[in-house]
């Protein structure tokens, strides 16, 4: 829905929190309106990061936008990675058949880099897409990137809670970073 002044788009969705404090485990569900401002990008939303965050994802993926960052002196080597014309991370690497690319989500991109950031619902709302819609998926988050076996969640709705949850503590709120593995059912 657009409202009449531009520049502004009006969400309506519901975000599932689930947080865990200390020896006590919460879930929370919330239904928010989310009104998100495109003019508003400009800073990273998530000034903390897990050691590991990322996407395996195939480059065919409709709506995946993959293209040079251009700073203030010019085009740079780095890689961007857009869903739906919102920043999602940085490709670090492709597959060596080049079906595959790796995407470093933007809780690991680097603070200071002047990105088009976009805020942290609507960096929600398109990741929850993204994984909602694509076909083949890998979702990996490390909070400490100590070797542990990953727990592998099953099913879209576990994920986006855990996605959630870890985008909540590089948000910088006071809560447990889930390790976790995620795929799409193939």
């Amino acid at each position: 829905m657009i409202d009449d002044q531009p520049g502004f788009i009006f969400f309506q969705t519901s975000i599932l929190h689930k947080r865990r404090y200390a020896h006590t485990q919460l879930s929370i569900n919330i239904l928010q309106s989310l009104s998100l401002a495109l003019s508003s990008m400009g800073t990273n939303p998530f000034p903390i990061a897990p050691d590991a965050m990322f996407l395996k994802l195939d480059m065919s993926t409709k709506n995946l936008l993959i293209q040079n960052f251009e700073s203030e002196w010019g085009l740079t080597d780095e890689r961007l990675c857009y869903f739906d014309d919102v920043l999602i991370g940085l490709a670090s690497d492709t597959s060596t058949d080049g079906k595959q690319i790796y995407i470093s989500l933007l809780p690991k991109l680097d603070s200071t880099r002047q990105y088009p950031w976009p805020d942290r619902a609507m960096f929600i709302l398109g990741m929850t897409k993204l994984l909602s819609t694509s076909k083949d998926w890998l979702l990996i988050c490390e909070r400490d990137a100590d070797q542990n076996k990953l727990k592998h969640i099953n099913g879209l709705e576990e994920t986006l809670i855990a996605l959630n949850t870890a985008l909540a503590f590089s948000a910088g709120e006071p809560i447990h970073c889930p390790t976790f593995s995620a795929s799409s059912q193939i």
